[in-house]
């Protein structure tokens, strides 16, 4: 019975206190290649949306999202997600890439690094 109890208040305390970020890149798009980094003159916003205890991730852009689940590191006020080969989901290509995510829960600006884009992003709750 006690184990029972210790599994069901393990769930209850990481449902509960999961925190969902959503993150967007309101203000520019950077595109990056191994020889420079280019500000986009006209973008559409990311939509990108993290769960701080599963590690999913839902990283949206233009026409389609790639989406899974990483890994999630905790340094003080800093949560860094990590993921390999999440999936994209159009359905014209089935592109796979890695991202990085470092997110500053005291100011909630975070820095994506992934599919070619290296750019800041605000998040919320």
């Amino acid at each position: 019975m006690q184990i029972i109890v210790t599994i069901l208040l393990f769930f209850y305390f990481n449902v509960a206190f999961a925190i969902d970020w959503q993150c967007r890149n309101h203000d520019l798009e950077i595109a990056c290649d191994t020889k420079q980094c280019t500000p986009a003159e006209s973008f559409t916003a990311m939509d990108i949306h993290l769960n701080d205890i599963t590690g999913h991730m839902n990283i949206c852009a233009y026409t389609g999202c790639w989406e899974g689940r990483g890994k999630v590191l905790r340094e003080r006020h800093y949560i860094i997600f990590t993921a390999h080969h999440l999936a994209f989901s159009n359905i014209i290509t089935q592109i796979k890439t890695s991202f990085i995510i470092a997110l500053d829960t005291h100011d909630h600006i975070a820095v994506l690094k992934g599919a070619g884009y290296a750019m800041p992003l605000s998040c919320k709750k």
